[in-house]
């Protein structure tokens, strides 16, 4: 688990504020990816967080008002433009993404959000802030979403089976998630190249 290594006179965590509202290894992941050198993420059912146009996001997050408290709801799309803004601003030396197509084709919000979105990562990829791939079809490893941060040069990961986010912590499982990734971006098609993703006219 990371620790929390800024200095009293520096200034609070943003994550720090939100201790208590989620899941100690959801806030762990927010503190790894916000810390991160390099980020390596695979997701199979929707756009990355940190990829997330704010709409399609705002759109998401309203996906389960069924399930948690207006609060909570309104923290978390705060919390993912947090996040989103931090990203943008990070200049890590590696950001590399692979999307499974489906998230693509699947509908969130409105077909004026979709096209923003798709846009988003149009201009993303393009001005590579980050790079962006596509997988397609079926192949191994497609149930799970994980992401793999490097932080002060150490390899921190976490896995999410759909209702539980956990951190990584054996070096065998670790290995193998970098492995996955790297045989993902083998095999995967670039964004500016997938039939999905339309050019602006």
């Amino acid at each position: 688990m990371l620790t929390n290594q800024t200095t009293p006179a520096a200034a609070e965590p943003w994550w720090n504020a939100h201790r208590g509202h989620y899941p100690d290894t959801l806030i762990a992941y927010f503190e790894a990816e916000a810390r991160a050198t390099a980020t390596r993420q695979f997701q199979p059912s929707l756009i990355s967080a940190a990829l997330q146009e704010p709409e399609y996001a705002e759109a998401v997050v309203r996906h389960f008002s069924y399930r948690y408290p207006s609060e909570l709801i309104d923290r978390t799309i705060a919390v993912r433009a947090t996040r989103r803004a931090a990203f943008l601003r990070s200049g890590m030396r590696e950001a590399a993404f692979v999307l499974d197509a489906s998230v693509l084709r699947r509908p969130v919000g409105s077909d004026e959000t979709m096209a923003k979105q798709h846009a988003w990562l149009r201009e993303l990829d393009s001005s590579r802030r980050a790079s962006i791939q596509i997988m397609d079809g079926v192949y191994d490893g497609l149930g799970s979403h994980f992401s793999i941060f490097v932080v002060a040069g150490t390899v921190v990961a976490f896995v999410d089976r759909g209702d539980e986010l956990e951190q990584v912590e054996d070096t065998g499982t670790l290995n193998k998630l970098v492995e996955r990734f790297e045989r993902f971006r083998q095999q995967a098609t670039p964004l500016r190249d997938c039939s999905l993703i339309k050019a602006e006219k």
